[in-house]
């Protein structure tokens, strides 16, 4: 079963050590996730924390997306810690709420 994991942007992220969770995205979602222009993603676990989050960026970039999102991929972070965001929710979904919702969480 999929999950709607719903976030809320927090801050960015200063260079020092903290032990925190985090979710990973690739380049643009992660700069949308942090920029409020994308505040759900689907995920296929569930988890029972809320609170603060490590947004982390993977060394892959979606080269095409980044350009369709108005975004250089050259200038976009890649492969670390990026920024922090508020998890708020992680709602199950079924197949039909998938579906309704499968567009809407690239939206920005």
């Amino acid at each position: 079963m999929k999950k709607l994991v719903q976030i809320r942007v927090d801050s960015r992220i200063s260079k020092r050590i903290c032990v925190m969770k985090a979710l990973s995205f690739r380049q643009p979602w992660a700069e949308l996730v942090l920029q409020g222009r994308k505040t759900m993603d689907l995920r296929t676990y569930n988890s029972h924390y809320r609170g603060r989050i490590a947004v982390h960026v993977s060394k892959t970039v979606e080269r095409d997306a980044c350009w369709e999102n108005d975004f250089n991929p050259d200038n976009l972070d890649a492969g670390g810690v990026v920024g922090t965001v508020e998890l708020v929710d992680v709602i199950p979904l079924t197949e039909a709420d998938y579906e309704a919702h499968r567009a809407d969480h690239l939206a920005v």
